[in-house]
């Protein structure tokens, strides 16, 4: 009988231990995704920030 409950719940622990790997993983490569993304928006806004600046700059 006590075996069965070790056996049950290192199982139990091997799946709780992948499932938080797993998550860490996901959120650590969903903010990479998230930075890379905003780094773009900020390399486009300041394109066209130039160019606007660049417009007034000719008034």
């Amino acid at each position: 009988m006590i075996n069965t409950l070790l056996i049950i719940a290192i199982v139990f622990g091997l799946l709780w231990l992948f499932a938080l790997v797993f998550l860490i993983t996901f959120v650590i490569r969903y903010m990479m995704r998230i930075n890379d993304r905003r780094k773009k928006f900020e390399k486009d806004f300041d394109k066209e920030f130039d160019k606007m600046s660049k417009r007034f700059n000719n008034f």
